[in-house]
């Protein structure tokens, strides 16, 4: 760690006793979401507030394009093991010392900090991985925005504020050019779409499903969800662990047809993934035939499905929780990898 370095991780962790001192989460839930707007970058970031309900205090700073992860999470009930999928941000949390990464022990040994109960770990999550300790840059972007957020807060607090998420509220802090201050109010917040593409499939896949018999039961299909468990082979040079990936395809009744746990970057490309899961799922289809219906856990899956959905022309629904693929999904867990 460089002398620099070392100064902008003091004042980050000055900043969380700060927080920790102001204690938000007495005041806010995490659906009362803040957000400020840089007036040098322009960079746009949302803050959500953790821990009203005493699970797990902290918080949460998502830039623009990490949004889309708040609404992932904020509309769907994921089981708690595939959080990691939906979950795009940096994290300011507040937790025992057993809980702390390995990699944040280092950095607050080599500060000479001392926790006696509520330890401070700041951490990245992103997609595929599972969560790391944040890098310098992400230091000085929270080093930046975090003192934004305590005036938010301190606002919050002492004027009762409420902005609530569901009612399309947030509280805002933006640079008033007039005034030449920066000005704390509640606002509309703008909706957020989310689109995916919709993906073809090989004439050839296309004429061998329509061949398949038809019959009625419900299948669960689910392929590009990370899996929440530790296995050696996937763990990175630089020390950042990587997530397995699952492939399943199940009966909703529990009966598993399909099941593998894989590593994406074996492949090319995400469609030459893609590609090697639909020949698994048109080998179900031969041998049990087409379902009535399909179970999907998100939009993205869905819009790999589209066309499938549409030869078979059965029924598609989004359901968060899938109850076949679930029940391996916490087996895995249990074994803690196999």
């Amino acid at each position: 760690m460089t002398k620099e370095e070392k100064k902008d991780w003091q004042i980050l962790y000055e900043l969380g006793e700060q927080i920790l001192n102001l204690k938000p989460w007495k005041v806010l839930w995490d659906s009362n979401l803040c957000y400020f707007k840089d007036k040098d970058t322009h960079e746009e970031y949302y803050f959500c507030t953790m821990g009203h309900n005493k699970e797990f205090r902290g918080v949460s700073v998502y830039t623009k394009e990490q949004f889309k992860s708040y609404y992932e999470i904020a509309f769907a009930k994921y089981p708690s093991l595939l959080m990691l999928n939906y979950q795009e941000c940096v994290t300011c949390t507040y937790c025992e010392e057993e809980e702390v990464i390995p990699r944040n022990i280092e950095i607050i040994n080599e500060l000479g900090l001392n926790f006696k109960k509520d330890w401070i770990s700041f951490e990245a999550f992103k997609k595929g991985y599972f969560p790391s300790a944040i890098d310098h840059e992400q230091v000085k972007m929270l080093n930046r925005v975090l003192p934004h957020y305590l005036e938010l807060v301190k606002d919050y607090i002492k004027n009762k504020i409420h902005a609530e998420f569901n009612e399309g509220k947030l509280y805002t802090r933006t640079f008033n050019k007039e005034s030449k201050e920066y000005e704390n109010k509640i606002d509309e917040l703008k909706p957020y779409k989310v689109t995916y593409s919709f993906h073809n499939l090989p004439f050839k896949m296309v004429q061998n499903i329509q061949k398949c018999r038809k019959r009625n039961y419900t299948l669960e299909v689910d392929f590009l969800n990370f899996l929440g468990i530790h296995i050696k082979e996937f763990e990175e040079d630089n020390g950042i662990v990587r997530c397995p990936v699952g492939k399943f395809i199940a009966d909703h009744g529990g009966f598993i047809f399909y099941c593998q746990i894989d590593d994406i970057k074996k492949y090319k490309n995400k469609e030459e993934y893609v590609m090697n899961f639909f020949a698994e799922l048109l080998k179900v289809f031969k041998e049990v035939g087409l379902p009535s219906k399909i179970l999907v856990r998100d939009r993205e899956t869905l819009s790999y499905i589209n066309e499938i959905v549409e030869i078979i022309g059965c029924e598609v629904e989004i359901s968060p929780k899938l109850f076949g693929i679930d029940h391996i999904y916490e087996a895995f867990n249990r074994n803690n990898g196999f």
